[in-house]
């Protein structure tokens, strides 16, 4: 299976932006991790504006001028001539895609619908639609034209503090444009805040919003990915507890 994922260096001086942004290089060598645990058969491809050199299953597709911003994640939908799987890397996977979440009747597809908190003075057209998170896209066929579009109509949407971009924007934009239908599975990519699923049944679990829980809790899960000398990723018992109750 092939993977798509995204690493930017950022250089924010807002301290809200530095929190959001500080746990970059962990988060995604743990989806690295977590990649290789999972399968035996795969490529991960990596967007990013960080010169490292790739192996024989990581390729870095180095960007020096990489927009560093979530509209760098737009880039996924041309990057491989062939089916991937883009991540955030706050994501725990728990087990494999199975064949039926890898639907092909659009170009891409996300999988779960979220209201999201469009604030106030944004164009009134964005709440006509529905709006979907965009942090698991699955794309069975990928076409650089689909990113063209995206990078023409981002600039319809303003942006927030810090010069912050939610990628949702126009992707959910373009969705309803071409009236296309997602297939949603509660189960994966999972909301870490919302889910009503318990947590060991979900596929996915998504901290969007949580970043704090995400490192305790993939300890939890998957503890093998922690080498004995990260003492500092030991999770507390409220991880613990909060995981077994759900």
């Amino acid at each position: 299976m092939n993977f798509i994922l995204v690493h930017f260096k950022v250089d924010y001086t807002i301290p809200k932006l530095i929190d959001y942004y500080k746990d970059l290089d962990l988060f995604h060598d743990l989806m690295i991790k977590q990649i290789y645990a999972l399968y035996d058969d795969f490529e991960i491809h990596v967007i990013t504006n960080v010169d490292k050199p790739s192996n024989n299953k990581v390729t870095y597709h180095y960007l020096p001028d990489l927009e560093k911003s979530n509209y760098a994640k737009l880039l996924m939908f041309g990057l491989l001539d062939k089916p991937a799987m883009y991540l955030d890397n706050d994501i725990i996977l728990l087990r494999k895609f199975a064949e039926e979440h890898l639907p092909e009747e659009n170009d891409f597809n996300l999988y779960q619908q979220f209201d999201v908190p469009i604030p106030d003075g944004y164009p009134p057209f964005m709440y006509d639609y529905p709006h979907y998170n965009s942090g698991m896209i699955w794309i069975p066929r990928p076409n650089k034209q689909i990113t063209e579009v995206l990078q023409k109509i981002k600039d319809k949407f303003p942006k927030h503090e810090g010069d912050w971009t939610a990628d949702e924007y126009p992707i959910n934009y373009f969705i309803y444009a071409f009236a296309m239908k997602m297939k949603l599975f509660p189960e994966v990519n999972a909301y870490r805040k919302s889910t009503k699923i318990p947590l060991k049944d979900c596929h996915s679990i998504h901290y969007a919003g949580i970043k704090e829980k995400f490192v305790e809790e993939l300890r939890l899960f998957s503890p093998s990915l922690f080498s004995t000398s990260d003492n500092h990723l030991d999770a507390p018992q409220a991880a613990k507890v909060a995981i077994h109750e759900n």
